[in-house]
């Protein structure tokens, strides 16, 4: 009989999006095949402890005996880790951590992370593909302090209303759309954007209609997964709240043209390939005056009942098993050494 396969799905860490990347976690391991896998569930809490929690599944309950991966020299406690994790080791630095392990991980590498988590970084990559993108206002609390009027100014240069987000954060945690260019308006909205991040951006308001698309595979082979269509029935934008309370329309595939569907997939392809991503990546895009904009890329995108990349990969066939059947295999031949 073969030896099972050690999986530890990692969830947690001090984010915002923890208690989101906790359900992502669960989720994962309650459909990893037993027969195949060891499921290792291991929760990074806000202390940043790993802490090994076998009664997460059913109780929700933590263990209290801290696990760094390092436990065993002689053998690592586990043979890949399949990360759950969301803002907080979605940057690269779990996966450095990993790295230095020795220990193989789903998704992408250190690099693709770190530069889909930043923003402001990854639009300005974004500009050597040519990509549409909506102009900015990048704002550092040291500019800030220098001068806010100047930054204000710079803001309202990019027209009456605009969207105020982290410069480093996912599930649209701390932004919102700011309907006026009034200085107490934009200050208010950067400030809370602030308890999320250490810079914020600041974009002028597209409207238009939101699709995302997910990519699956590494910077050899890319397959892009059906186009879906996010309506949000609530808010004006596909907000933390509305990502997970169910309210939203996720149509699936997006009604849209074969043309626009080819022609999302394959900015959504040279995005996965040029940054170097590995696995399953989401590219969400918003089109104005029949123009497809890009908005940005997750290089670990949500895994909970209600998120868009199962979603898409139903409709393509891919049942949910097999999705982390393929995310797994893609992590050990990246992590496999050339022989020779």
């Amino acid at each position: 009989m073969a030896k099972k396969l050690r999986v530890a799905v990692v969830m947690g860490g001090p984010s915002a999006e923890y208690e989101i990347s906790l359900q992502s976690g669960k989720t994962i391991a309650q459909h990893l095949n037993v027969k195949k896998y060891e499921v290792m569930p291991i929760v990074i809490d806000r202390r940043r402890r790993w802490l090994p929690a076998p009664r997460f599944l059913t109780s929700g309950r933590i263990g209290t005996r801290a696990l760094m991966p390092t436990a065993e020299p002689k053998r690592r406690p586990f043979d890949v880790a399949l990360l759950a994790l969301h803002s907080f080791g979605e940057d690269g630095t779990v996966q450095g951590f990993l790295e230095t392990l020795g220990v193989p991980y789903t998704g992408s590498g250190v690099l693709a992370s770190a530069l889909a988590m930043d923003k402001k970084r990854f639009k300005t990559f974004c500009q050597t593909l040519n990509l549409l993108l909506a102009g900015d206002v990048l704002v550092t609390a040291k500019a800030w302090r220098q001068s806010s009027s100047r930054v204000l100014k710079k803001i309202q240069a990019l027209g009456a209303k605009v969207v105020v987000k982290p410069n480093d954060s996912g599930s649209s945690a701390g932004t919102s759309i700011v309907e006026t260019a009034e200085p107490a308006a934009v200050a208010e909205a950067v400030i809370a954007a602030w308890r999320v991040s250490r810079t914020v951006l600041v974009e002028e308001y597209l409207r238009g209609r939101e699709l995302t698309v997910a990519t699956l595979g590494d910077e050899t082979k890319v397959r892009a997964l059906p186009v879906i269509e996010i309506v949000p029935t609530k808010d004006a934008f596909f907000s933390y709240r509305v990502k997970y309370d169910g309210s939203t329309k996720e149509i699936c595939p997006a009604r849209i043209s074969r043309r626009l569907a080819r022609q999302l997939s394959e900015m959504a392809i040279k995005v996965h390939v040029g940054i170097g991503a590995s696995g399953v990546i989401r590219t969400d895009f918003i089109m104005v005056r029949g123009r497809p904009y890009i908005l940005e890329t997750n290089t670990l995108p949500g895994m909970t009942p209600e998120s868009l990349v199962p979603k898409a990969a139903r409709v393509a066939g891919i049942s949910y098993g097999q999705l982390l059947d393929t995310l797994i295999k893609l992590s050990l031949q990246r992590h496999r050494r050339p022989s020779g």
